[in-house]
């Protein structure tokens, strides 16, 4: 078997060095003087750039402005306070110790605990806000001038980054198991559309303001604590994860313009747990107060704090029912809407059609809702992508109108707003009327007839279509492939989670509470398309509903050996992670590995749609078990796919745990002009760059040894050991990371300038300046794990002998 295996998958091996240590794309798709004012915007230190919290729009604010909001939020005592120092280093020993406490009784293994123990040098949590420009001018802080900002926490890589994934794989299940949950739009469609209303009904929807921040946390944990005894679960660690939830919610300190900041009271958009968290907290909320309530709605459905009901007791009795919630908790309050006609909720329109003369009655129907600040800024036909994907992404899009809409003409309407923005956004007529025939096609010819309604007139006087072909499917719809998972074993769930997190997973914080708007335009865009796309105009979805681009979350360019390796379960393999889904047109491949490296059949398919993916294709995938092979894109990428695809066929007929496998090549984005212009933090950092020195020998001139250097590391090379040296009196340290060394450099400056470290290889630099460091890649290899890059790391330690005195590394990391 290990001859078969090595023969196999050696010519893959030579091809994916080969690729990663050479190849790149041949040109620059900017041209000069876009590449030009690119930069000049990086450099302008006068404005900040976000996302607009709704609708796709991009803000340009004064940065002064831009502070001046975010300290008036700050500034709030209720919800923050002012600290020294940073809390991240004392946090993360209180929660290893908890982690240590779970893996010794058996909840755990050694491998998660070392995961779910975070980085030795955890990244800051930086704090930013959205700005709601779809708020009314009037009500802004300053009208007319600064609008309010939804406030965000960011916790990439920080100590706690990992810990709120194992937290969430035990709220998630149960923040779903009760009785006004609501998952997605589709779920939201089957329990509204044809309930039958009569003319003194009221339908109303309520928003519950700012719900994160005004959850008070002992309420919040008594809420979790009540859902743990609800629904038991001997292989739930009740105690810790209580421990670990309440460590999260009263440590979240953050910076912010280099001061550092505690949040006391609610919890941040950020956490991976706070959709879970804020679920399980309203849903205590709402079984309170509604017991409170004499008149009660018929319907009443909640999507986080989006709530949907129907209220057939009169409009005065309707204004009591909203002052009792609002009474109901201080610090609890919703804003409602109430109508007899047509609400809007989430991304749609619920309104009444027929009436009581007529046969069918008055019945709810729904159709697609635009937000007045939408854009649809959907992807540039000229930016860097696969040719399918631009397909797929207005294919999903239609296929999202024929499942939301009740009558064909609202399709056809939804249909023409999105093709009139795509118009200008370069794509050709002729393609999206095809894509509308074919989907029309493919709608009408599923259907069965028992599936739909008589046609009926409507005020327009035109012949409708009622089409139900939806109703059925929604439940397979979920938000980042949430299903629900009322008895499953946690602690697979959490290998699985190791598993796919252990890589590069940085998160862009997109939670279903705290939607942050998707990527702006691409790269290969016209500068000149790029400033429309900064005025509101130029954005693009890279994460469409349906079509969702391959996300940055894990750098799978590993060889087939580390596949292998996770099959035998040796080496669990990092190629599906949450969020980082290969989708080809309407296809959804969302089939992983499991713990064991078993491969899981069709069955488990169904959890894999986002908007706009449609249910029911036939044709998605066949009854072979797809393995992503995930690369960042290139056009020049197909020959090496077909190279690589080749090879495991001809495995495949070697080893026989393959031939129920297909490898498909899957790409993840390059990087776009909102990765160079938006950033959390607003501290100006160094370059690494000015850092960086190529070397073909290094010499610790304190020991007197030194080594030769064989490749050539570039500043973002991955999965890499580096060293560190001071050119005023050669004190030396050697690293490793699996990240590139740019991001480790910037971890690195961060902990020189705050000075909260005490590890020489800091404090040496409070005396011998920035002026002196630089720094230097050893050796790299894509296929290391950590293990192996530990004992890399550890012989050039040993041959350059850097422990301290005669370097700058600590005994403490001297090889067992």
């Amino acid at each position: 078997m290990a001859r078969d295996w090595a023969a196999a998958t050696s010519i893959t091996d030579q091809h994916v060095q080969t690729y990663h240590h050479t190849h790149t794309d041949a040109t620059d798709n900017l041209s000069i003087g876009e590449q030009r004012a690119l930069k000049r915007l990086q450099q302008n230190e006068r404005i900040i750039i976000k996302p607009a919290d709704k609708g796709s729009m991009i803000v340009i604010m004064d940065r002064t402005q831009y502070i001046q909001e975010c300290n008036r939020q700050l500034n709030n005592s209720k919800h923050y306070i002012k600290l020294t120092h940073t809390l991240q280093y004392d946090t993360q020993l209180l929660q290893r110790r908890i982690l240590q406490r779970i893996c010794e009784e058996g909840y755990i293994n050694k491998r998660q605990l070392a995961f779910l123990g975070g980085p030795d040098q955890p990244r800051p949590r930086y704090f930013y806000i959205l700005p709601k420009i779809h708020k009314d001018p009037e009500s802004w802080p300053v009208p007319h001038t600064i609008p309010a900002g939804r406030p965000i926490v960011s916790d990439c890589d920080s100590e706690s980054y990992q810990v709120a994934k194992f937290i969430d794989c035990y709220l998630n299940p149960l923040s779903q198991r009760h009785d006004s949950y609501v998952k997605d739009t589709y779920d939201f469609i089957a329990k509204v559309r044809g309930r039958e209303v009569s003319k003194d009904t009221l339908i109303f929807t309520m928003d519950v303001s700012s719900l994160y921040t005004n959850i008070d946390i002992d309420l919040g944990m008594r809420a979790v604590e009540g859902a743990f005894r609800r629904f038991p679960d001997a292989a739930r660690p009740d105690e810790a994860i209580l421990e670990l939830l309440h460590i999260n919610l009263t440590r979240n300190d953050f910076l912010f313009n280099g001061e550092f900041y505690l949040q006391t009271h609610g919890t941040a958009m950020g956490k991976t747990f706070a959709p879970s968290y804020a679920n399980l907290y309203m849903a205590e909320w709402e079984q309170t107060a509604l017991r409170k309530c004499q008149f009660r709605p018929t319907l009443y459905l909640r999507f986080l704090d989006d709530i949907f009901g129907i209220f057939e007791h009169g409009e005065e009795h309707f204004r009591e029912f909203v002052q009792t919630l609002n009474t109901h908790h201080q610090s609890i309050k919703v804003t409602s809407t109430v109508s007899r006609e047509s609400v809007e909720f989430l991304d749609t329109v619920v309104f009444v059609t027929g009436s009581e003369s007529e046969s069918g009655g008055r019945r709810l129907a729904t159709k697609v809702h635009f937000k007045s600040t939408d854009t649809h800024a959907l992807l540039h036909r000229r930016s860097y992508h696969p040719r399918h994907t631009f397909k797929g992404i207005v294919k999903s899009q239609i296929i999202r109108f024929w499942r939301i809409c009740t009558f064909e003409e609202d399709v056809d309407k939804a249909t023409g707003i999105l093709f009139r923005a795509l118009r200008s956004r370069g794509y050709p007529r002729r393609l999206l009327r095809h894509i509308k025939a074919t989907v029309r096609r493919s709608f009408l010819s599923r259907a069965h007839e028992g599936d739909r309604q008589d046609t009926q007139h409507r005020k327009t006087g035109t012949i409708a279509r009622t089409l139900t072909i939806g109703d059925n499917r929604s439940q397979q719809h979920t938000h980042g492939a949430r299903a629900r998972q009322d008895n499953t074993l946690v602690n697979n769930t959490l290998t699985s989670i190791a598993q796919g997190l252990g890589g590069d997973d940085r998160s862009r914080q997109h939670t279903q509470g705290a939607r942050v708007i998707q990527d702006s335009t691409l790269i290969n865009n016209t500068l000149t398309s790029t400033a429309q796309g900064l005025g509101g105009g130029g954005r693009s979805r890279q994460c469409t509903q349906g079509a969702r681009a391959i996300q940055d979350s894990t750098l799978v360019n590993n060889t087939l050996t580390l596949i292998a390796q996770g099959l035998a379960g040796e080496e669990r393999s990092r190629l599906h992670t949450q969020g980082a889904r290969a989708i080809q047109d309407s296809t959804v491949v969302n089939n992983t590995l499991t713990s064991k490296g078993q491969v899981l059949g069709g069955d488990n398919r169904s959890q894999g749609h986002t908007h706009g993916a449609w249910a029911t294709q036939d044709n998605t995938v066949d009854d072979m078990t797809l393995i992503p092979f995930v690369q960042t894109y290139s056009k020049a990428l197909g020959s090496f796919n077909s190279i690589v695809r080749s090879n495991f066929t001809r495995l495949g007929q070697r080893v026989p745990e393959f031939q129920a496998c297909r490898l498909i090549g899957a790409y993840r984005k390059n990087r776009n002009v909102r990765d160079f212009l938006v950033r959390a933090s607003l501290e100006k950092k160094e370059k690494p760059l000015e850092f960086f020195v190529h070397a073909n020998f290094i010499y610790n001139t304190v020991s007197g040894r030194g080594r030769p250097i064989t490749q050539k590391i570039e500043v973002h090379t991955t999965n890499v050991v580096y060293a560190i040296q001071c050119k005023c009196c050669g004190a030396t340290y050697i690293g490793e990371t699996r990240h590139s060394i740019d991001i480790r450099v910037r971890q690195h400056l961060y902990h020189i300038h705050k000075r909260i470290n005490k590890a020489r290889a800091y404090t040496h630099f409070h005396t011998h300046t920035l002026e002196h460091l630089t720094v230097m890649g050893l050796q790299s290899d894509i296929s290391w794990d950590t293990k192996t890059r530990k004992q890399v790391e550890w012989k050039w330690i040993k041959d350059l002998n850097t422990i301290n005195p005669w370097g700058l590394n600590e005994r403490s990391e001297a090889h067992p």
